[in-house]
């Protein structure tokens, strides 16, 4: 078996589908390729079937790229996988297509065409106008336009403008008239500065529809800055051939008024640096402050921002002292850091304000002792002996945690803590416990040895669910209907039998008759009179009478 060389037609651009089949070879063999398109670029081109000898192209080629690809072709036995001849390279020629149009180089000719009149100058006479009259052949159509070279005039010159110190707005407008055809690239001005904005100051752009010169304060500008200036020029920006007569020129004068210039602190933010819990009466801040249009001994300053009232300002000095002691646990501190703001007026027209933060860090102390998050749980008995212990310190480290836990000496045989150290523990029961109510005092030391003692209410009973004891009630410290139905009945309950009492006071003698209204019945109570047949001393009567006047 050998190899020939061999060439591969194809067509550019073809439509597909894709891959689609460019050569086969029928044999019993294996094939590989490599080469342009392949495994160079442009890589992943071309494709073969090792099995079948199949060649596959994946994607349109544009033969004004790649005219031609080089390619070899290397052929191995199927069963040894060992090559069984030399190396084959086929050319793959692109045919080509008529699908480029024609471009001329370059694509636009420019004729220019000039004309003079020997009539007066600058008047009507000399001014004239150009057209095309014919042209052969009538396809394409050619035009004309105006030459850009008519001057540009200003409306008004110098201009006088006048902008409050510190302001950025726009202020001022430039008209111009020009005599080229309107909204034509002829007519068209650029504005650009000539001097005056070396500080960068000013910007002037174009009002794309009146034309105008738009001239606007960018930066923020100072009393000091030299306000009669010839700022401005304005001429047509096109590119052109031939010659551009000098730009017209317009004076813009610029008048800055002066304002009021606020307060300015020396530091926008000051910083602080203070423990907690220091005695009031500490000085925090004095203030360094300069003002260009007043006095500072004229000023007043006040606090705006001190929302816990930690603080007092001196109106004349600005002398910033606290008036209670500050706590870095107070929900006011945010990060450790409590903040303030004063303002310093002066007495200028209006008055101008500045502003300062004073920024207090606060260092933490070991002055709060840990307790329990939560002082109720429950331990479900029938499943668990243990219920978890979690503890909160407000102080940070190495003020808080680990914690060190422990338990009375009486408590221990009923229950431990495991484990005595650690950011948490779990209380657990050492036999089984009545289901019932238990209070467990513990003991809970932060990692500086500040101790304190905190009472864990522990409800031990039969669980249904997480927690949950089988039948019992929420706590609530609000009576339910039923209880308050009951409250009110026993209370009339109460009432009646003590209006009964009243009543049914025999020995009393403001009382004739017992109001029973019954018939007459036998003796119910035996006394002995030592006579046979004694009678009762009262007899049951139908009317009771109660005396004239009865004393409650």
């Amino acid at each position: 078996l050998r190899w020939v060389l061999s060439t591969i037609d194809l067509e550019e651009n073809m439509p597909g589908p894709y891959p689609a089949i460019v050569t086969q070879e029928d044999n019993t063999i294996k094939f590989r390729i490599k080469g342009q398109g392949v495994t160079e670029k442009p890589l992943g081109l071309f494709t073969i079937d090792e099995n079948t000898g199949i060649v596959y192209v994946h994607q349109p080629i544009d033969r004004e790229v790649y005219h031609i690809f080089h390619v070899d072709f290397d052929v191995l036995d199927r069963q040894t996988d060992a090559t069984v001849d030399k190396t084959l390279s086929f050319n793959v020629d692109i045919k080509d297509k008529n699908d480029n149009r024609p471009v001329f180089t370059p694509s636009v000719l420019q004729a220019t065409l000039q004309a003079h009149d020997n009539d007066q100058k600058d008047t009507p006479n000399s001014q004239f106008t150009m057209k095309v009259v014919s042209q052969d052949p009538a396809s394409p159509t050619f035009t004309m336009r105006d030459m850009p070279g008519t001057y540009f005039s200003s409306l008004l010159s110098p201009y006088n403008t006048e902008v409050m110190e510190m302001e950025l707005k726009e202020i001022l407008r430039i008209g111009i008239k020009d005599k080229d055809s309107p909204n034509t690239p002829g007519s068209r001005a650029v504005f650009s500065i000539l001097k005056g904005n070396e500080e960068g100051n000013y910007k002037i752009e174009t009002d794309s529809k009146t034309n105008e010169g738009v001239l606007s304060v960018i930066t923020e500008l100072e009393i000091a800055v030299e306000n009669k200036e010839k700022l401005f020029q304005c001429v047509d920006g096109k590119a052109v051939t031939g010659t551009t007569p000098n730009p017209n020129t317009a004076k813009v004068v610029v008048k800055v008024i002066n304002v009021n210039d606020p307060p300015v602190f020396k530091k926008q933010v000051e910083k602080v640096f203070r423990n907690e819990n220091g005695p009031p009466g500490d000085v925090l801040f004095v203030p360094e402050i300069k003002d260009e249009d007043s006095d500072v001994n004229n000023l007043r300053y006040e606090l705006i921002q001190d929302p816990a009232k930690w603080m007092s300002v001196d109106p004349k000095t600005g002398k910033i002292t606290t008036v209670q002691t500050m706590d870095r646990e107070s929900p006011f501190v945010k990060n450790g850091t409590y903040t303030v703001m004063v303002h310093a007026i002066d007495d200028g027209q209006p008055p101008a304000t500045g502003t300062c933060s004073v920024v207090v860090y606060l260092g933490d102390l070991n002055d709060n002792p840990p307790h329990l998050i939560s002082k109720n749980t429950v331990m479900c008995g029938n499943k668990v002996n243990r219920v978890d212990v979690k503890p909160r310190d407000l102080d940070g480290p190495p003020f808080a945690n680990p914690f060190t836990f422990s338990l009375g000496e009486e408590l221990k045989n009923l229950w431990k803590l495991d484990p005595t150290t650690g950011t948490n523990t779990s209380l657990i029961s050492l036999r089984s416990l009545p289901y019932g109510n238990y209070s467990v005092p513990l003991k809970i030391q932060d990692q500086q040895g500040l101790q304190a003692e905190d009472v864990l209410q522990v409800v031990v009973c039969e669980c249904t669910g997480i927690n949950t004891c089988r039948g019992r009630l929420p706590f609530s410290s609000r009576l339910g209907p039923a209880a308050i139905g009951l409250m009110f009945a026993g209370l009339l309950l109460l009432a009646f039998l003590l209006l009964f009492c009243f009543l049914c006071e025999c020995k009393s003698k403001n009382f004739q008759h017992i109001p029973l209204n019954l018939e007459e019945e036998g003796n119910q109570t035996l006394v002995k009179y030592n006579m046979e047949g004694g009678g009762s001393i009262y007899k049951v009567c139908e009317t009771v009478r109660l005396a004239d006047s009865l004393e409650l």
